[in-house]
């Protein structure tokens, strides 16, 4: 076989892996195809369904599992919001863990704190570390609250004082927030 031969099916390997890949992450392997996935989870929303939104962040559609995180957010119970943090620990896809410390972060929830500085800690990604540590800078008040780039044990020691710091001060925080929320009403 040739140089050029060699390069050519290279070349259509490497095509024929990124059309597969494409199809399971974007394409939904047997499940949404196009928008469909849109409607469903709007309708799951309105439905309260918090199993099949946790359905929808389990499955291989990458966007669905997006929105349907922003969903359980929306929901807010803390059935749905347990159902963020399980992705936000657990998921292997960093995309989905980071769009879970995001929401997380967004919504607000604060008995999800320790997942969020367990991702500060322990997560592999970094942009899932970064995720993590905006949320709980926006909770806390402060800009970053993490070296992100630190080591593994230097991540978890700062991680242990927030924690510290959020038990004294968790009270506060929480009354502060509900405050600034009946001022918007």
């Amino acid at each position: 076989m040739s140089q050029r031969q060699k390069i050519m099916l290279g070349v259509a390997a490497v095509l024929a892996v990124v059309a597969v890949v494409r199809y399971v992450t974007y394409d939904g392997a047997g499940g949404a195809s196009g928008k469909d996935y849109e409607k469903r989870i709007s309708q799951l929303e309105a439905d309260g369904d918090v199993s099949g939104l946790a359905a929808e962040v389990d499955g291989t559609h990458l966007e669905a599992a997006r929105m349907a995180l922003a969903a359980l957010g929306r929901i807010g119970t803390p059935e749905a919001t347990a159902h963020i943090a399980r992705a936000l620990g657990g998921d292997k896809r960093p995309a989905v863990r980071t769009a879970a410390a995001a929401v997380i972060g967004r919504a607000r929830v604060f008995r999800e704190m320790d997942a969020l500085l367990t991702a500060v800690a322990e997560d592999d990604e970094l942009a899932v570390r970064v995720a993590a540590d905006r949320a709980v800078s926006d909770i806390f008040g402060r800009k970053q609250v993490v070296d992100l780039k630190a080591s593994k044990a230097d991540r978890r020691a700062a991680v242990e004082q927030l924690r510290e710091t959020w038990a004294s001060h968790k009270e506060g925080i929480i009354r502060f927030y509900e405050a600034k929320r009946k001022q918007r009403r």
